[in-house]
């Protein structure tokens, strides 16, 4: 299951959408096209922190910008269904 793709900073922006969804605990990350482990990740100290890329690489805490939005958990799509009874729509 894919929930964060084209991430600059896939392991932290994956921790605040596991977060989101209420879960916790470690995840494994495995490499898009490859299938191979990339990395594992404790998801609650991951969603605390992002990547600062600044000619160096390197974590810093996690502040929410007002025109940034956090990574959302996956809606659930509601369709509207018809009756059995009912052979046409009104």
């Amino acid at each position: 299951m894919a929930l964060c793709t084209g991430s600059r900073d896939p392991e932290t922006d994956l921790a605040r959408a596991l977060i989101a969804r209420g879960i916790a605990g470690m995840v494994k990350l495995l490499h898009a096209d490859t299938g191979k482990h990339r990395s594992t990740v404790n998801i609650e100290k991951a969603a605390r922190v992002t990547v600062k890329e600044d000619g160096t690489f390197c974590f810093v805490n996690y502040r929410q910008s007002p025109l940034d939005q956090p990574p959302a958990a996956e809606e659930v799509e509601v369709l509207p269904t018809m009756p059995p009874e009912a052979n046409e729509a009104a």
